[in-house]
């Protein structure tokens, strides 16, 4: 049984119906399931009803509080009741279930109306249905689960509780003119509950939704009322709601290579600091391509993250790309889906990501700020849902493709850090990526071809023409791709040539003129040329991916005319993903 589900969430859960206000039942627009669990969302977000006893109004000693729901077909009412002595005696239908541990359903469908009909349901799920009184009426297609956490006559231990769910079906009723209620309709009703223990004074408790002036369930001047609403909406009720707070270091990052970094959230290992340049060091502790994988059941997720730096955009790229986190569910099918943004406002922040997940267990990736290095990420769930890392890449998986490059591949100027083009790669191809693109600074040293060398990739992917010189990839090009060659003899290396720029040769127009177009020329020479003298050389293994077409020849690809828009990164992955197929191991 899953007591506490309701009572340490539920009852936080909005504002509690009393006697001067009318009840909510709120439509459902999911199936519903009657099993007594109580985990669909619309049960999640129902608001809760509570119990008092008759005359005097005080709490009951035994909790008890209840929900509604309500469809074309079908009213539903669930029961979540504290009980530490469970008891049940009646297995015959309309017997006395009232001397048993037994909730009882009334309600009358006008406010004026004469008719009024009645459920008791013990917990051993025996019925007695009642119509004014009367036994003579059987509720038809009635479904009914009980769940109980403890044992039923048995008085040597403690229980705990019970759960009750109950689906009524409107039709039942017509045979008393009954007709299904409309949005906005009222009916009178209460909710009531009969807890038979040995500690209560008396040696029973009863106890009711309604304020009754009198210790009689049928007396319905007493009774409150219940007004049909419409299906409540997923971020309703979300700020009463408690929420448990998860590091995301205790789950585990996806997408940092080195473990004996200086800062959790760093790209380079801290030893780094003392080879790399300046910039390049500066750049490694911004959080680009590392993300929290991490299962979970909760129907609400939130994040809490602090960036280092105040400044959370930049003039060409947004605050969401820089600053923000940007989560993603896998669907059932296995691909990935967006789910949400986490926009950043100030260093720190606070986002609700998921306010109605559907139920049951479901697998997230939560992408880190591209532009921006962070402190400490948080995942926020319910209090009762469980969060772990998700399982590791299936057999033949383990090893991450690399990617070494520029402002690009680190994610200028994508909206959002699930956009870049390692990321998007990597949810296509379901695999792990790593992301070592350094802005402006990708320009092989060997000091970096020795860092790269130390990690072990299924496929090396480098991206790093446009960051350098014809002379510049002449001399270091060669050199940098034999090195990790010695490293690693068999591991495929991919050469992704310059894909120029939109005003440059290849997407040049009357509106857009050449700029520097030798530079970028030479550029692709010489990244050709250093391709084909390592073919040369006897370099297997080796690839190249022409840039011209790969981001489009429309011009529609780019911020400004270099650094690519969502449409840019989105061709990129779509460019390279035909290769890296082929190269990667078959499952």
């Amino acid at each position: 049984m899953k007591r506490g589900l309701i009572s340490s969430v539920w009852i936080l859960i909005g504002t509690v119906a009393t006697a001067q206000e009318p009840a909510v039942c709120n439509r459902t627009t999911e199936p519903m399931t009657i099993d007594g669990a109580l985990d669909e969302n619309p049960w999640r977000r129902a608001k809760p009803i509570e119990f008092v006893i008759p005359v005097s109004h005080d709490a009951p000693q035994s909790h008890a509080v209840g929900r509604m729901l309500w469809d074309d077909e079908n009213l539903y009412v669930a029961f979540e009741s504290t009980d530490t002595e469970l008891k049940g005696d009646h297995t015959r239908r309309d017997s006395a279930t009232f001397r048993d541990d037994v909730c009882e359903i009334f309600f009358q469908p006008s406010v004026d109306a004469e008719d009024y009909h009645n459920l008791e349901i013990n917990v051993l799920g025996t019925v007695h249905d009642q119509h004014n009184g009367q036994s003579a009426w059987d509720c038809e297609g009635l479904e009914i689960a009980v769940a109980t956490d403890g044992t039923v006559n048995d008085n040597s231990d403690t229980d705990e509780g019970w759960t009750l769910e109950v689906a009524i079906p409107f039709a039942s009723l017509s045979d008393a003119g009954v007709e299904p209620p409309s949005e906005g309709d009222e009916w009178a009703f209460h909710l009531a509950r009969y807890d038979y223990a040995a500690n209560l004074p008396d040696g029973v408790e009863l106890s009711s939704s309604a304020p009754l002036t009198r210790v009689n369930f049928h007396h319905r001047p007493d009774w409150g009322t219940v007004r049909f609403a419409a299906a409540s909406l997923p971020g309703d009720l979300e700020e009463e709601v408690p929420l448990r707070w998860v590091d995301a270091l205790e789950l585990g990052l996806e997408g940092q290579g080195f473990g004996d970094v200086a800062h959790p959230y760093d790209r380079l290992p801290g030893r780094a600091e003392a080879d790399v340049r300046e910039i390049i060091w500066t750049l490694a502790q911004h959080s680009a391509g590392l993300s929290v994988h991490f299962v979970t059941d909760s129907p609400r997720i939130a994040a809490r993250w602090t960036v280092t730096n105040e400044n959370l955009a930049m003039n060409h790229m947004p605050a969401t790309g820089v600053s923000g986190i940007d989560l993603y569910a896998r669907e059932d099918n296995g691909n990935w889906r967006w789910a949400a943004v986490g926009r950043p406002r100030q260093p720190t922040n606070e986002a609700n990501l998921i306010s109605s997940a559907p139920s049951g267990e479901h697998e997230y990736m939560l992408y880190l700020p591209l532009y921006n290095g962070v402190t400490s990420v948080e995942i926020g769930i319910l209090e009762e849902a469980s969060i772990a890392r998700a399982s590791a890449r299936p057999g033949g998986r383990e090893k991450p493709i690399l990617f070494y490059g520029t402002s690009i591949t680190q994610g200028g100027c994508a909206s959002r850090p699930g956009m870049s083009y390692p990321a998007i790669l990597g949810r296509h191809l379901q695999w792990a990526t790593i992301n070592l693109g350094f802005s402006g600074s990708a320009h092989m040293e060997p000091e970096m071809a020795t860092l790269l060398a130390e990690l072990d990739p299924v496929v090396y992917v480098l991206d790093s023409a446009p960051n350098m010189t014809g002379e510049m990839i002449d001399e270091r090009t060669v050199n940098f791709v034999k090195m990790l060659r010695s490293a690693h003899p068999e591991t495929p290396i991919v050469m992704v040539e310059h894909v120029g720029y939109q005003g440059i040769t290849g997407y040049r127009g009357p509106w857009l003129p050449d700029s520097e177009p030798s530079a970028v020329r030479d550029n692709i020479e010489a990244w050709n040329r250093a391709y084909a003298n390592l073919i040369a050389d006897g370099v297997e293994n080796l690839h190249h991916i022409g840039g011209e077409g790969l981001i489009g020849t429309d011009s529609e690809a780019t911020v400004d005319g270099i650094h690519f828009t969502d449409l840019g990164f989105t061709r990129m992955a779509a460019g390279l993903e035909p290769t890296l197929r082929e190269l990667l191991p078959a499952d």
